[in-house]
Formats: structure tokens, C-alpha cells, sequence
């Protein structure tokens, strides 16, 4: 038992337990309606607005997946540059994320509402198809909002390091898990339902909430002080120095084929997911004639299952090969999508082979962060990391765009061919930096057994 009144610092920063559990309260508070928003209410409403309009899988797929993918590519390390570079009252963090939030909930908003103006938008445009029409708009809307909604996702993954004590930044994970499966649990259990009837209000009501609280969440917390930002070296014209630390950014990210072989394998998986990450409630309410109220349940029952693994492995996620993990859940992914394939039929068998695949991605999930923090340096993690984004948003450009291709030719059931098939390549890719690691390794032990000091006479 912590001793009463002990303070916990973290920067310039300075708690009591109190005043700790108030700070994550509200940076979790946050998160949960972020997460409401931004992961579950757009991505689950949208592949059914755009299939009742119409829309081809690859365009969903190029939309939904590949343009989202570029811009992360493109704008992830500006903003988290300008974001570590950034000096004022509120912090470093606090107002790029209070500057986004007016922008996530207006679009958020009009993503809802926009059916309501059909017809009067159409009557600026009497040449083209009405159902087009709607398609383009909501696509613009919809990368709007991700676009904005993006500036917070990035600034928040740096946040917590800046404002929770060292001590207590594996149980804050953990417990920010534990809050995304809550939101995905209460909106597929009681929200989903109304999502043919009542899509408006939905929206309304959740952006709403989410100004609210991240609004507070950017008041009610506050950043330290920051040591001033480095100052590039000014004896280079600035163009030489940019290409200069392109050039060293690249040599250290991507010479080495360890490196190369991990960033691959990590995104490959995360690839995997794309198509049932876009089509598997169409697959649910189209193949298998589900409602979606059905699909909202077993959807539930899985966030009650991520939410039992996540407090299982809080107690044991230290004591796993965290490589070994992450590959030996791939390869029984590889088997669940055999049975998916053949025998996920029907409400029982679909909610059966969910419930499992979400057990597994769970489990694999938590070991992704403790894998890279095991496998890359620690003087420029944070430099590899987004090295490793970058080839995954790359990955995401072209398989989203594939997996729309491949649903519309081959129907909704191929999210498990193409599931299995990205999985074995990652697998493949895996098993290639296990035995490089382990010769690293071996290399390392006898380095330091034949080292001076621990040499006899």
C-alpha cells in the first residue's frame, strides 16, 4: 500500500494520489468518447451508408482504407514533429488536440445530417446521379473527418508520457484498453441497434459528448514544463540540412534487413485485418442475413472477452518471448480463418469464430508495443516506430485498395482467404527475425563472455 501523501512526479509535474487519479480520469474520459466516435461509430455506419448507395468494394476499400493510410503517411511526422517542437501555456499537446476538436465534431455532425440536404444539393447539380452525388459527399466528409480526428489520435498517444508518472504508465495502458472495449461494448450493445432508425441522433449525441469531454480533458489537464526544443544546426543552408536528416533517417531505419524483415511482418499483420476491418459487418448482414442489431451483439460479446483477456494478461503480458507471442498468435490465426471460411454460416457459428479471433487479436495486440520495445533501439525508439508506421501505411495504401478489388469479385466471405494470406506472409517474415534476433543475441552473450573482465588469469 502506497504510504498517505506521497507525491509522484513526472517532468515538472507533481502529484498526490488524488490528484493523479483526477488527471486520469479525464485523459481516460477523453479517450473513451474519442474512441466512440472516431473507431466506432464512423467506421461501423459508414460501409452501410456507402453499400446503400451504392458503392463498389474498391471504393469503399480506397476510401475507407487507402486515402485514410496516406494521410497518416504524410502527416504524422509533421505533426508529431511540430507537436515536440511546440512551446506555450497550455503545453506542447493541449492545443493542437483543443484545435482539432471544434473540426472532428462539426464533421462528425454533418456525416450524420447529411442525408437531410440531398435534395437540396442535388438541385445544384440536376445532371448527376443523386445516389453518386451522395457517395462523393460523403466521402469528402468522411476524410475530413478522419483528417481531423487524426491531429488528436497522434497527440494523444504522446500525452501520456508527458502527464503520468513513469511508475504507473503500464497500468495507465492497460486501463485505456480497458476504456476502448467498454465504448466498443456499449455502442454494439445498445447503440448499434438504433443505427438504421435513428443514425442522426447517434451522431449528434455522440460528438456532442465527445466536445464535451475532451474539451475538459484539455482543461483539467495540465502539461508541465518543457526544456527549450533543439535548434537545428544553422551551418547548413536549410535545404542540406533537411536532405541530411532524411539521409541519416533512412540509413538507420532501413538499411538493415532485421529491420526491414520486422517493419514488414508488423505491417503485413496489421494488413491482415483491413478486409474484415471494412467488410465483415457487410458480410454478417448480407451473406449470413444478420441484423444489425445481431451483428451489435456479437460484436458485445466480443468487447466482454477482449475486456476478460485484457485483465488476464495484465497479470502475466511480463512473463511472455513478447516475439513469441505475436507469432504464435498469427499462426492460430492462420487456423481460425480455415474454420471461418467453411463453417461460419450462420448467426451461431459467425458469433463462435468472433469471439475466438477476438481472443487471439487480443492477445496479439498486447504484445505488439512490448515486441518493438524489445526488438528496436532504445536511444531511437521513438525514430523506428514511425519508420515501422510508415511501411505499415504504405502496406495499408495498397491493400485497402486490393481488398475492396477482391470483395467485389470473389463477395464478402474472402475477409478470411485474404486474412489467412497476409497473416502466413507476415508469419513468414516473423520466423526470419526470430532466428536473426537469436544470433543477435548469442553474438551479444559471447561478446560479453569474452570480454576482459570475465576472463580468468
Amino acid at each position: 500500500m502506497e504510504k498517505e501523501g506521497k507525491i509522484y512526479t513526472v517532468g515538472t509535474l507533481r502529484y498526490n494520489m488524488a490528484r493523479l487519479l483526477i488527471v486520469c480520469f479525464w485523459v481516460l474520459w477523453g479517450i473513451f468518447w474519442y474512441d466512440m466516435i472516431q473507431y466506432i461509430l464512423v467506421p461501423t455506419l459508414m460501409p452501410l451508408n456507402f453499400k446503400a448507395l451504392g458503392a463498389s468494394g474498391e471504393w469503399m476499400g480506397v476510401v475507407l482504407g487507402s486515402l485514410p493510410a496516406l494521410a497518416n503517411f504524410f502527416l504524422n511526422p509533421i505533426i508529431s514533429t511540430a507537436s515536440d517542437r511546440t512551446r506555450t501555456k497550455m503545453g506542447r499537446r493541449m492545443p493542437f488536440m483543443l484545435w482539432s476538436i471544434p473540426f472532428v465534431t462539426f464533421f462528425g455532425l454533418l456525416l450524420g445530417w447529411l442525408p437531410l440536404f440531398r435534395s437540396s444539393i442535388a438541385s445544384f447539380f440536376p445532371s448527376v446521379n443523386g445516389n453518386y452525388l451522395m457517395l462523393v459527399l460523403y466521402s469528402v466528409v468522411f476524410l475530413c473527418f478522419y483528417i481531423a480526428g487524426l491531429l488528436i489520435g497522434i497527440i494523444s498517444c504522446y500525452l501520456a508520457p508527458d502527464v503520468i508518472p513513469g511508475e504507473f504508465i503500464g497500468r495507465f495502458q492497460v486501463a485505456k484498453g480497458l476504456v476502448a472495449t467498454a465504448a466498443g461494448f456499449i455502442f454494439n450493445m445498445f447503440l448499434l441497434k438504433y443505427a438504421e432508425t435513428h443514425a442522426q441522433w447517434l451522431y449528434t449525441g455522440i460528438a456532442a459528448l465527445f466536445a464535451i469531454s475532451f474539451t475538459g480533458l484539455c482543461l483539467f489537464v495540465k502539461e508541465g514544463e518543457y526544456p527549450p526544443p533543439e535548434v537545428p544546426d544553422n551551418d547548413l543552408p536549410w535545404h542540406k540540412r533537411t536532405v541530411e536528416n532524411f539521409r541519416t533517417y533512412f540509413k538507420d531505419c532501413f538499411s538493415k534487413p532485421f529491420y526491414l524483415l520486422l517493419f514488414l511482418g508488423f505491417a503485413l499483420t496489421n494488413v491482415s485485418t483491413s478486409c474484415r476491418g471494412m467488410f465483415n459487418i457487410l458480410f454478417a448482414t448480407r451473406d449470413l442475413n444478420l441484423s444489425t442489431e445481431q451483428y451489435g451483439e456479437i460484436m458485445a460479446y466480443g468487447k466482454i472477452v477482449s475486456l476478460g483477456v485484457l485483465a488476464v494478461m495484465m497479470f502475466c503480458i511480463d512473463k511472455f518471448n513478447a516475439l513469441l507471442l505475436y507469432f504464435f498468435t498469427g499462426v492460430i490465426v492462420l487456423f481460425l480463418n480455415i474454420w471461418g471460411y467453411f463453417w461460419a454460416v450462420d448467426y451461431n457459428s459467425f458469433l463462435v469464430i468472433g469471439l475466438v479471433l477476438v481472443l487471439i487479436y487480443t492477445m496479439q495486440s498486447l504484445a505488439s508495443t512490448p515486441m518493438l520495445i524489445l526488438l528496436l533501439p532504445k536511444e531511437k525508439y521513438g525514430q523506428f516506430c514511425s519508420a515501422a508506421m510508415m511501411i505499415t501505411c504504405i502496406c495499408s495504401v495498397i491493400g485497402s485498395w486490393l481488398a475492396g478489388k477482391v470483395v467485389d469479385i470473389w463477395g464478402y466471405r474472402f475477409i478470411y482467404v485474404w486474412d489467412f494470406v497476409f497473416t502466413l506472409a507476415a508469419s513468414m517474415f516473423l520466423i526470419m527475425v526470430y532466428l536473426r534476433w537469436k544470433k543477435i543475441k548469442a553474438a551479444e552473450s559471447k561478446s560479453v563472455s569474452d570480454s576482459p573482465q570475465n576472463m580468468k588469469g
